[in-house]
């Protein structure tokens, strides 16, 4: 009995970790809507998962309550690889970006110490 409240205890840390993540991930994906870029973040341990864990407390169902939470830790890595991947391809982007300003600031004194 301890040890399930305890490792409920857990699994509601770990959900309103989730949800912090998941309001992060959609203000993130609002700042990526101007580039068409898009995460899709789903984790979720089932409420019926947790009841059956809760009053069925068993091998089984601490397997699949398992299986549900390295799932949702796939998809953390997944949307951080994405995350890392999508800053890197900003962070390129906006490189490419001054050096063409900076090209273009050059031109433009140039063009006006000509004058």
């Amino acid at each position: 009995m301890i040890s399930s409240a305890i490792k409920h205890s857990k699994m509601d840390e770990a959900s309103d970790h989730i949800h912090v993540a998941q309001y992060k991930m959609r203000s993130f994906q609002k700042e990526l809507l101007d580039i068409n870029e898009m995460i899709e973040m789903d984790l979720n341990v089932s409420e019926l998962l947790r009841f059956a864990d809760h009053f069925f407390d068993g091998f089984i169902v601490d397997w699949v309550v398992q299986g549900r939470i390295n799932d949702s830790l796939d998809q953390v890595y997944m949307n951080q690889s994405k995350v890392v991947k999508i800053l890197n391809q900003l962070k390129e982007e906006f490189d490419n970006l001054q050096e063409k300003l900076s090209s273009l600031q050059y031109d433009r004194q140039t063009l006006l110490e000509s004058i």
